[in-house]
């Protein structure tokens, strides 16, 4: 954790700032730039009951052992690909692309089911009498 000092009239402020690990931030931008459409905006456009059966279908996709399986599999067998087969930068290029286009496919169903399980939660009901 770093810290910076921060002046103050009667001397300093200690803030604790978390680390920052540039490669992981670097790799999320450049995940971001290459998602060329934005999923969640075709998904808004989508009339409100049709995108609840979009999140609970995707919720039970996420969920299952087999989605999973798969998933990991590919992306597994495309990692050890690029690295004992690709012989140009552009089949390694085309290799990270693959990686990236089965991590974002990951990505959406799990936020799908995120956003299912959110809307499924019970509400918690305050009572301003119960003792805490």
């Amino acid at each position: 954790m770093m810290m910076f000092f921060k002046k103050k009239k009667q001397g300093f402020i200690v803030k604790e700032v978390p680390e920052i690990n540039y490669n992981q931030a670097l790799e999320i931008q450049i995940r971001k730039l290459l998602k060329t459409v934005d999923p969640e905006a075709l998904f808004d456009l989508l009339p409100e009951e049709r995108q609840k059966k979009m999140v609970e279908s995707a919720s039970k996709v996420f969920n299952e052992e087999s989605f999973s399986f798969i998933i990991h599999s590919l992306i597994n067998e495309q990692i050890r690909y690029i690295a004992e087969k690709t012989m140009t930068m552009e089949q390694m290029a085309i290799g990270r692309g693959t990686l990236n286009g089965l991590q974002i496919l990951y990505e959406g169903f799990e936020a799908l089911s995120v956003k299912f399980q959110e809307s499924n939660k019970p509400k918690e009901e305050f009572d301003e009498y119960k003792i805490i």
